[in-house]
């Protein structure tokens, strides 16, 4: 259909070089487009459900300890529910390293661009605030921008935190099931789990910059003191 809108505007004598330059143009930025969001939508989809699915993993552990019972006439038993606990518990924890060495850069890459992204699209929505009229869509669209770019750092950062206080549930989840009905020796075992267990587990961003709830709040004052410094350098250009 496209080619036949061509032959008959060629028929017109018009000139259709631009129009093909324009239509060429569209199609790679919407590939362009489409693509990213894919690209984007892909990576951030595998890391949420690999750190929620071993979230939960942790979480159905610390339920498995709990409601585990002891005997202390059957030892071995006992011996036997322990084993099956810490062989779950590392292998776990050999998950959270995969996770943690899968996606350490990706997600450092990802909290840099937001927390640009937020700094810069806030101010552009001051800049066009103050212009009143026309301006204030234009700052609408830069306002829902930066929500966007929040939201991303606050998803990594919670899924981080909530991974972490699972990990130190199990404790806890140790500390409160029926171990004063076995022997000393289970009891040492699992004395050990809560020793392994008080290790915060920590996703971070390149190793540098932990992904927790209180980490989020970092990113939050610095983008609000980035912003006032590009607030005070506009002003006394002017």
């Amino acid at each position: 259909m496209i080619h036949r809108s061509f032959k008959i505007l060629k028929r017109l004598n018009i000139d259709t070089e631009p129009l093909r330059s324009a239509m060429i143009l569209i199609t790679a930025q919407m590939t362009s487009m489409v693509s990213g969001l894919l690209g984007n939508t892909l990576v951030d989809g595998f890391f949420f459900i690999t750190v929620l699915h071993t979230t939960g993993q942790f979480e159905i552990l610390s339920d498995f300890i709990g409601r585990t019972k002891y005997d202390s006439l059957d030892p071995e038993h006992d011996k036997t529910k322990v084993k099956e606990m810490i062989r779950r518990h590392q292998m776990l924890l050999n998950v959270t390293a995969d996770i943690q060495e899968c996606y350490g850069m990706i997600t450092f890459q990802q909290l840099a661009i937001s927390t640009l992204y937020l700094c810069f699209f806030e101010y552009a929505f001051i800049m066009e605030l103050q212009k009143g009229g026309e301006g204030r869509m234009v700052a609408l669209k830069y306002a829902l921008t930066s929500l966007t770019g929040l939201e991303n750092i606050f998803v990594y950062c919670f899924l981080g935190d909530n991974l972490t206080d699972q990990g130190l549930a199990l404790r806890m989840a140790v500390y409160n099931s029926e171990w004063y009905n076995t022997t000393p020796s289970v009891n040492l075992s699992l004395s050990i789990v809560m020793t392994k267990a008080l290790q915060p587990i920590v996703l971070s961003a390149a190793k540098i910059f932990p992904l927790t709830l209180q980490n989020f709040t970092v990113i939050i004052k610095s983008s609000v003191s980035y912003l006032s410094v590009l607030r005070a350098l506009s002003v006394s250009e002017v």
